[in-house]
């Protein structure tokens, strides 16, 4: 999967988690995500616009690694400036 910026999306591991050096944040998606459905849930159990649903509400909440702002706020942020035209050339 990639994302507009074109890198490629990573996945909470605890190979990736341990390379990084910094375990908190997948962990705290993945306690987030066990408020929705406890580890080892089927995910073919639940319909595409169950799924959208809870993405769009973890994606909806402030979180303090973000200084309080959302994930989607945080991303539109970085999308915004890395689309930013040099502001002039002297």
């Amino acid at each position: 999967m990639r994302i507009a910026l074109h890198r490629p999306a990573s996945r909470c591991t605890s190979a990736t988690r341990i390379a990084r050096g910094n375990a908190a944040p997948c962990e705290n998606t993945d306690g987030l995500l066990r408020q929705y459905m406890p580890k080892g849930t089927d995910l073919s159990l639940f319909s595409q616009d169950e799924l959208d649903g809870i993405a769009d509400s973890m994606n909806n909440r402030p979180r303090a690694t973000h200084a309080w702002h959302t994930p989607l706020e945080v991303f539109a942020r970085t999308l915004a400036s890395s689309h930013q035209p040099p502001e002039s050339i002297q």
